[in-house]
């Protein structure tokens, strides 16, 4: 009998067992999940089987009901609340009780709504019955939301000796005998210490990782910069931290919104992109200059060297994304392609200068160094392949290709970037500087377009006209080839010549420019000029801005605005600074290589002007690529803004005139190639809205030492000069002939090829119409037109 003493706890083993796990999950041990739905949340009640009679609640082996209330995906702040009441109501009379954290209350609870079902959490109650008579079998439970039912839930009811039968069945088959209930506490003891420990740890790691990520949070603030530096370094220090991939999945979301919020330019990656300059100029000069120990070169280990510098860069791009997959892909064959086995000379040039675009102008030594080596080797394949004929000192130094690879990679699709890398390769090169001048002087065309409405004009001609109106000039465009067209000279994009490839206009060039007073204007000679209303004042201004702006056919700098009302200093100043910066903006666009030429001193004195007139950096990125400055441009200008920003140079209107000064000179150095005058100049061209006040605001003008800043076209209706500035400005009045109307108007029908169209009209009519008023003579010409396309019309 004593062999057999294991059996009884085998026995009891199993019994026990079979107790869990197939009758206690459906006795009072047991629940059962009910979900609802309303328009607003989603509620999930996971609740007992079996209710129990209990003489002293808490103390009952039974499950709790929980609750979970999240939001679902038609949730509305403005009609939905934050949190719900769910109660529960029995369909018969029943004394329950519910119990929670140890003291009874209602069978309502107020939960509150949370984002998801994953970060929902649960509120618990015990419900138990109170001793009672005739206790029915089971019952339903109305489950009910801010005071509307929403579903019912069921639950089997026990009276109080099942109850009792329950806990002595649990209490001889759920309990484990006195050894293993010793040997269970002494486990659970370690576990629990193991867990505790565990817990304290990662409780001291969180709060080291939350210290991190608010210095990280505090920093990127700071120096929006560093984000995605300081993130891959703070990735590097947590890495041995034992956290929750929930937290580090939010860490990397809040990167993201940073890098988000100071998107403009790729800020965010500057540091990093500068720290790759480094570690590129760094492992080239080790690789490339050999290591004398004893007189004797020692090889390099660049291998291992190389290896590491993909890994970093690899690691770096895969943490940050701090280089597009474009520019990644660039950086790492310019670096990898030595000896221009992988790609051609021109497919390196293009990876370096899109290297250079995506790392700023810092990176320029290393970009050119690499080309030079790339270049010379090129010419030694050249040259070997030539061993047979004979060279003598007249042959070319470069052979054609590599020219054609320069001229097409840098300077035709490099433009600003591309321009710039060929004037610092020419320092080192001094053979190219000739052909650089050479295909200076072929397409003397701006780099990029302006885009409308940011230039002077708009997109398209705007005038009123009818369908039929249209059918007389003939497709395409034909809103384009109307002779007469628009009233305001603003409204005319046709009046510009066409510019180079990149002028999109269908038509251009309607400007007329042998009015004897235009070459006037355009000269450097102050003038005041009366134009009566209707007389071309608008279109007089417009190209004169237009042909003396920087990328102009006579290269100037050119302001342009107007003055109203009572004079005063600050409306002055408001105006001459505002047009500055237009004028700036537009040639940031057109050309921003002026900019990336410059000198540090003058980049710091352009970025704090432009934070005087906008307000902060951020603004004037935006501003810039809205006018047109090429998404492959705007990282390169952005950084190099943004490098020189923070000392406030320029302060206000005492330092305009010497702000204006360096301009000039800069402006005048990097357009040099284009001038057709002896010098660069700056260009104000001013409307006085109030004759009467013209006196006043030349006044101001005089009293502000801006007289003497440049050349100044005065616009006014008034008919008599200033007295007191009569030796200052020459004084011109623009008016018309009608031998000068009737040439405007046939060259007009020219630029639009409407000959045809020209010999329908009496043109001595409408020139007579006009009243010397070439505004006259385009709505004469409009009427006519229509009455033209009413007679054809009526003809078919």
């Amino acid at each position: 009998m004593a062999r057999w003493w294991w059996v009884l706890p085998l026995v009891y083993l199993v019994v026990s067992v079979i107790y869990q796990a197939f009758f206690f999950p459906f006795l009072p041990g047991g629940t059962e999940r009910y979900h609802f739905e309303t328009d607003c949340f989603i509620l999930e009640i996971r609740f007992p089987l079996v209710l129990t009679v209990a003489n002293q609640p808490g103390g009952e082996v039974s499950q709790p009901a929980s609750f979970w209330l999240w939001r679902n995906s038609t949730w509305n702040a403005t009609r939905c609340q934050a949190q719900a009441l769910v109660s529960l109501t029995p369909s018969e009379p029943i004394d329950m009780v519910w119990l929670q954290n140890l003291k009874e209350g209602q069978p309502a609870l107020l939960l509150y709504a949370y984002q998801s079902r994953e970060w929902a959490i649960p509120e618990q109650v015990f419900v138990y019955l109170a001793p009672q008579e005739h206790l029915p079998a089971s019952t339903t439970l109305a489950v009910a939301m801010d005071g509307n039912e929403i579903g019912r839930i069921s639950a089997t009811l026990w009276s109080a000796s099942a109850s009792g039968w329950f806990r002595l069945a649990n209490l001889l088959l759920g309990s484990q005998n006195l050894a293993l209930v010793t040997g269970a506490i002494t486990l659970l003891t370690a576990l629990y210490k193991f867990f505790q420990d565990a817990q304290a740890r990662r409780q001291q790691q969180q709060k080291e990782f939350d210290a991190m990520v608010a210095e990280f949070e505090q920093r990127a603030m700071q120096r929006p910069e560093r984000i995605a530096k300081e993130y891959l370094a703070l990735l590097e220090k947590t890495s041995h931290l034992d956290i929750a991939n929930e937290q580090r999945e939010w860490l990397k979301q809040k990167y993201q919104d940073f890098t988000r919020q100071f998107g403009q330019g790729h800020i965010w990656a500057r540091a990093l992109r500068s720290q790759l300059v480094e570690t590129l100029r760094t492992y080239e000069t080790a690789n490339t200059t050999p290591t004398i120990r004893n007189g004797q070169p020692v090889p390099s280990n660049s291998t291992s060297d190389a290896e590491d510098l993909y890994q970093w860069l690899n690691t770096a791009q895969e943490e940050t994304g701090f280089l597009s997959d474009e520019q990644y892909g660039s950086v790492i064959r310019f670096q990898q392609d030595k000896d221009n086995q992988l790609q051609t000379f021109a497919d390196c040039l293009r990876d370096g200068l899109h290297t250079f675009r995506a790392l700023g102008t810092e990176s320029a030594p290393y970009v050119i160094h690499r080309v030079k080596t790339a270049l010379e080797q090129a010419c030694q394949e050249w040259r070997r392949d030539l061993q047979n004929e004979r060279l003598t000192p007249t042959s070319p130094r470069y052979p054609p290709e590599i020219l054609n690879a320069f001229k097409q990679a840098w300077f035709d699709e490099g433009k600003a970037a591309g321009h710039y890398l060929l004037d610092q390769f020419v320092k080192l090169q001094p053979e190219l500087r000739n052909q650089l001048l050479k295909w200076e002087e072929e397409d003397p065309a701006p780099p990029n377009t302006i885009k409308p409405p940011f230039g002077l004009w708009g997109r398209d001609p705007v005038y009123e006209t009818r369908p039929e109106v249209l059918k007389l000039f003939g497709e395409p465009n034909p809103r384009w080839k109307h002779p007469f067209g628009p009233l305001k000279a603003e409204d005319d994009p046709r009046l510009p010549l066409r510019a180079g490839k990149a002028d999109e206009r269908p038509i251009g060039g309607l400007f007329w420019e042998e009015h004897p007073l235009w070459e006037t204007l355009l000269s450097f000679e102050t003038c005041f000029v009366t134009v009566p209303d209707g007389h071309g004042k608008t279109a007089m201004q417009l190209m004169g801005r237009h042909i003396r702006r920087f990328w102009g056919r006579r290269p100037a700098l050119s302001l342009g605005f107007s003055l109203s009302g009572k004079p005063n200093v600050e409306t002055l100043w408001h105006n001459i600074e505002r047009a500055l910066s237009e004028a700036l903006r537009r040639d940031l666009v057109e050309d921003p290589y002026w900019l990336l030429s410059s000198e540090m001193f003058l980049q710091e004195w352009v970025i704090s002007f432009f934070e005087h007139v906008y307000g902060d950096v951020w603004k004037l990125s935006s501003r810039l690529q809205e006018a047109g400055l090429p998404d492959e441009e705007t990282d390169l200008v952005v950084s190099t803004l943004h490098a020189a920003a923070g000392r406030k140079a320029y302060q206000g209107p005492r330092q305009f005139l010497h702000f204006l000064s360096m301009l000039r000179q800069r402006l005048g150095e990097s357009a040099r190639y284009r001038l057709r005058d002896d010098h660069f100049e700056v260009f104000f061209w001013v409307e006085i809205q109030h004759a009467d006040f013209s006196d006043a605001w030349l006044d101001l003008i005089a009293e502000n030492g801006l007289l003497q800043a440049g050349i100044y076209k005065i616009f006014s209706a008034s008919k008599t000069q200033p007295l007191n500035l009569r030796g200052t400005f020459t004084k011109h009045e623009l008016t018309w002939t009608e031998e000068q109307l009737r040439d405007m108007l046939q060259y007009r029908f020219k630029q639009t090829k409407q000959d045809a169209l020209l010999e329908m009209l009496d043109v001595t009519a409408l020139i007579k119409e006009a009243h010397h008023s070439p505004v006259r003579l385009i709505q004469a010409g409009n009427r006519k037109i229509q009455e033209l396309s009413k007679q054809n019309g009526s003809h078919h």
